[in-house]
């Protein structure tokens, strides 16, 4: 027998699931749940809707067509390019394959706990066994949540089914940090390297930036005679190119499919001036005089933008092809796998064991919050700490010089045996 709700009916099925009806404008309607509750709360809230003129129909498109509408006028205008691409690659290769044939009236928590569930165990696109990163679920849930907020928003469903979705944690990664002495064999290969470009690697270990940001840089952004300062301002990308122009990228060199970019740094605290180290001065020093000799060597028109790292036909130097110069340096200097960023976290680790405060080391790094320096390096500080605290271990307590003390145990608790 089914359960009276106002005026809607609450009944079991036979799958084990719940169905909720009500009446609107002459039509029985139904609402489906996995537990009475679910149901209940659902029909609540039509009904509520109904009796203060607010209820309308959800609809019956398919998930994939109101997916494609979102991506070309809701998140195309108004994200980065870079962003776009992503939140399109989430969508065709994971959403619209194993719900896309959805109606958006159909989708439920239930749905959509049974797809990210699916995704944890066996979601990979890449061909590899196993699901998604807890990083990967996260950015897709982040992601639906705008799709179906603007759902909500645009009255196509009454309320967002995400409420209520669980993913499964997202555990911190272990980052590669390079010790004193493998920082030390890299430093020597990059001083003895007859790559120029190699100076770079140098520049990241002592500033943190980024491979894009580094590639990015042009002289007019770095003062070696004056301020000794560096300033980071946009960085170089190869991504698809897109379908029109883009205020945020200027493509230097087109493919077929993809481009050369270079493109604003992400966010506003990602615009830094970063003060330089000797070592740091010396580098940029090195690359003046070799960009120079290609200037005299090529012309007056060559490198017409300035930029840093540049090869012999005058453009910059691509992000993978520099990932060539940092391996090869890597190789020679003997150490274990450690990809570029590895130097970025190097450089934040150092910068605290040398005490440096998490407000500075956050801007340098071009964190939007210190808290986001704080979760990523915790860690460090909390060596840091122990160091800070041990400074107190210097002074015996007045009058106890002499009073060591031998500490037992007895079934009753803790016994003190001065020592005489």
């Amino acid at each position: 027998m089914g359960k009276k709700k106002e005026n809607g009916t609450i009944r079991q099925r036979k799958n084990g699931g719940w169905e909720g009806q009500y009446w609107h404008l002459g039509k029985r309607k139904s609402v489906y749940g996995r537990t009475y509750e679910d149901v209940r709360i659902k029909l609540n809230h039509i009904l509520s809707a109904i009796l203060t003129d607010e209820y309308y129909q959800p609809s019956d498109m398919p998930l994939s067509d109101w997916i494609a509408t979102w991506l070309k006028d809701y998140a195309k205008p108004t994200v980065r390019h870079s962003t776009y691409l992503t939140y399109a690659r989430y969508c065709n290769k994971h959403v619209v394959p194993v719900i896309g044939k959805k109606r958006l009236k159909d989708i439920d928590c239930e749905t959509l706990q049974k797809f990210f569930n699916s995704k944890a165990t066996g979601g990979r696109q890449d061909g590899k066994k196993g699901g998604l990163s807890p990083k990967s679920l996260l950015n897709i849930r982040n992601m639906l949540n705008l799709v179906f907020k603007q759902a909500v928003v645009n009255h196509y469903i009454p309320a967002n089914p995400l409420s209520g979705i669980k993913i499964s944690r997202r555990e911190p990664k272990e980052m590669r940090v390079l010790s004193l002495t493998e920082q030390e064999a890299l430093e020597s290969t990059v001083l003895g390297s007859l790559n120029p470009a190699a100076c770079g690697i140098i520049i990241a270990l002592y500033t943190g930036v980024r491979i894009g940001e580094l590639l990015g840089l042009c002289w007019q952004d770095v003062d070696i005679d004056r301020e000794m300062t560096v300033s980071v301002k946009r960085i170089l990308v190869r991504q698809e190119l897109p379908d029109k122009h883009n205020a945020d990228y200027e493509i230097l060199s087109k493919g077929d499919t993809t481009g050369l970019m270079l493109g604003k740094v992400k966010t506003y605290k990602g615009n830094r001036l970063i003060p330089m180290a000797d070592i740091v001065i010396e580098m940029f020093r090195r690359l003046r005089l070799h960009n120079r000799s290609l200037s005299v060597r090529f012309g007056g028109g060559f490198n017409p933008k300035g930029f840093v790292f540049v090869n012999a036909d005058g453009m910059p130097i691509e992000p993978r092809t520099y990932m060539d110069v940092f391996y090869g340096c890597v190789k020679a200097a003997g150490i274990p796998h450690a990809n570029f960023h590895a130097l970025r976290h190097t450089f934040a680790t150092r910068a605290l064991e040398k005490s440096m405060d998490l407000n500075t080391l956050s801007d340098i790094l071009g964190h939007a919050q210190p808290s986001t320096t704080l979760n990523m390096y915790g860690h460090s500080l909390s060596e840091q700490k122990r160091r800070e605290m041990d400074k107190f271990n210097t002074k015996k307590p007045a009058g106890h010089q002499n009073s060591a003390v031998q500490f037992g145990g007895t079934r009753k608790g803790l016994w003190v045996v001065p020592n005489n």
